[in-house]
């Protein structure tokens, strides 16, 4: 049977095409606040954008600008957030077919498979259409990219898991290592979906890869993390080198009973993979010296280069000395009001409460306790199911939620809702409500359904369409508050508000900027547009950096005798 002939892969590529139709349609035509800007201009120049950098966002994101499609660059490149949002729906719907067949089987026989196939597609559309995950899938930014990732990979996480015992099972924990070392140019959150397939590993039974050497990998991982955390070089260093040594010591004395000749340089390949994968971000150095106008921190030297991975920019916030009460915190994260010495927290913050609604208008109890209901039920099937692939995904859930809370440490005063820094937390609840929804309806089967095979159909088809809710009122016009505050497709503020901006100031003129907002639409007008060039911008917040101030040295030169300014190019390019 053909790959595409299959119902698991058929439903996938529907799920795709439902999941990319949406986003299409709902999709910004041009640039959205914030960092998008920056990013559509500088993966159209090949650019340098702040910290930490996201090279491999830019190459990608200059491949897809492009493309002929005979839209604007900023479209293109906002449709490949789509693009890449649909694929990681497509995945997550796949991964959860798989795990519900790695759980025991029912004394009362084994569950029709359609069963399990409807709990995927309905976390996978829940996934598709919850809050944050939609915002990033019709804008440019990198986190619909490092969704993909997450979802790519805890789906070979289990088609390894299923597989373990044969030798080759291998390699695709090595393409899982590459990942995570080339997902960390999109962004570095990617990487902390490894501790939960370390877990998986660690836990696994009758597996052909040992997990000392994938620990081994894991700890020149864990080096390269903590040194963009600042952390002492010798400490990094040193536990780099201790795991390589370990890794030629172990492949130098490979040769016991349980130990496959396949595997023995595992660890060596794994470590050699995971620098090959980091090694995207040498292009930020390589296109520093050929100096694009958007050059965020001049990485032309190898010390440079570091300070963006480490986002010395942006000092990272001590996780014992709190900015705000820990309650507020957890209230912050979850979308809800929690009081701590007299303060409200997240009254008016997009958290997880806001990710899964599905009624028409605010965040009713349904909203709340339905999807809530649904992925703590998976955490129970799961673990009831197959315990050991449980505490893997458990593990990549807490780490996304509350290690993620307890490290970024935000403060009672931040600039704008932080929710994409959990986007995580919400993916992998989503997984756990796909498990959720199936256990639920393959224990319906086994107690009373099993002669009611209506019953439960129209069961599975309720729970599959709940989350389609702001979607099917989208497409036939049905006012809904979900769909109003996604759809994009005719949303220009931005663009002419920092029109306005260029138009409004004479020719030639000087104009000082302070943030995200009245910067990065200016640079993606001038540089992606052409709007507008013969204004300097000087972003003032910039202006206590060497780098910037000699930038601005260098595009303020005098242009060559006779030369319209608005025409000189040789500083861009």
């Amino acid at each position: 049977m053909r790959w595409f002939a299959k119902p698991d892969h058929l439903i996938a590529v529907l799920l795709f095409v439902l999941s990319m139709t949406v986003y299409a349609m709902t999709a910004s035509p041009t640039i959205s606040f914030w960092d998008c800007a920056e990013f559509i201009a500088t993966a159209h120049t090949l650019g340098i954008p702040h910290q930490p950098g996201t090279p491999l966002y830019v190459l990608v994101g200059h491949v897809f600008s492009l493309l002929p499609l005979g839209i604007g660059v900023a479209h293109k490149i906002n449709l490949m957030s789509g693009f890449f949002s649909a694929l990681a729906v497509a995945f997550m719907y796949l991964t959860a077919v798989r795990i519900q067949r790695t759980w025991s089987p029912d004394p009362a026989g084994e569950a029709p498979s359609w069963i399990a196939r409807v709990g995927a597609a309905s976390g996978a559309l829940f996934f598709a259409f919850s809050t944050t995950f939609w915002n990033n899938a019709i804008e440019a930014e990198v986190y619909a990219l490092s969704s993909f990732t997450l979802a790519l990979t805890a789906f070979i996480s289990i088609v390894w898991y299923q597989m373990r015992s044969r030798a080759a099972s291998a390699t695709l924990m090595l393409l899982i290592v590459y990942l995570m070392g080339m997902s960390i140019g999109f962004h570095l959150g990617s990487i902390l979906v490894f501790p939960g397939v370390f877990v998986l590993v660690m836990l696994a039974r009758d597996k052909a890869l040992k997990t000392f050497d994938l620990l081994l990998v894991g700890l020149v991982m864990a080096s390269f993390v903590l040194s963009t955390m600042k952390w002492p070089d010798f400490l990094t260093i040193g536990l780099a080198i201790a795991a390589v040594l370990l890794a030629v010591w172990r492949s130098a004395t490979w040769g016991s009973e349980d130990e496959i000749e396949q595997n023995r340089y595992f660890a060596l390949i794994g470590i050699a993979l995971f620098v090959v994968g980091i090694s995207v971000h040498l292009f930020m150095m390589i296109r520093a010296h050929h100096d694009p106008l958007i050059n965020q921190t001049d990485p032309t030297s190898f010390e440079a280069l570091m300070s963006v991975l480490r986002r010395e920019q942006y000092p990272p916030r001590s996780m014992f000395e709190r900015e705000a009460p820990l309650l507020w915190q957890l209230g912050h994260m979850w979308g809800t009001s929690y009081w701590q010495s007299g303060q409200v927290a997240g009254l008016q913050a997009v958290g997880y409460q806001q990710q899964f609604t599905f009624l028409g208008s605010g965040v009713s109890f349904a909203d709340r306790f339905v999807p809530l209901a649904l992925w703590l039920l998976g955490i129970f099937y799961q673990i009831r199911g197959n315990w050991r692939v449980g505490a893997s995904f458990l593990t990549t859930l807490i780490i996304n939620s509350l290690g993620l809370m307890l490290l970024l440490n935000f403060t009672d005063s931040e600039v704008r809702d932080r929710d994409y820094f959990y986007t995580g937390f919400y993916q992998f609840a989503a997984l756990f409500i796909a498990l959720g929804v199936g256990g639920l309806l393959r224990g319906f089967w086994v107690g009373v359904a099993r002669d009611r095979a209506w019953l439960l159909k129209g069961a599975g088809a309720f729970l599959v369409l709940l989350p389609m809710l702001p979607v099917l009122a989208g497409f036939t016009g049905v006012a809904h508050q979900k769909w109003f505050e996604h759809d994009r497709s005719r949303n220009w503020i931005p663009y002419y508000y920092s029109r306005n901006i260029l138009d409004s100031v004479p020719e030639n003129a000087i104009l000082c900027t302070y943030g995200d907002n009245d910067t990065f639409p200016l640079w993606y007008l001038q540089e992606v547009e052409g709007i507008r060039r013969d204004v300097t911008v000087i972003v003032t917040s910039y202006l206590n950096t060497d780098w910037y101030t000699l930038q601005l040295k260098q595009l303020t030169a005098p242009c060559e005798p006779g030369t319209d300014p608005a025409s000189d190019l040789s500083l861009i390019h």
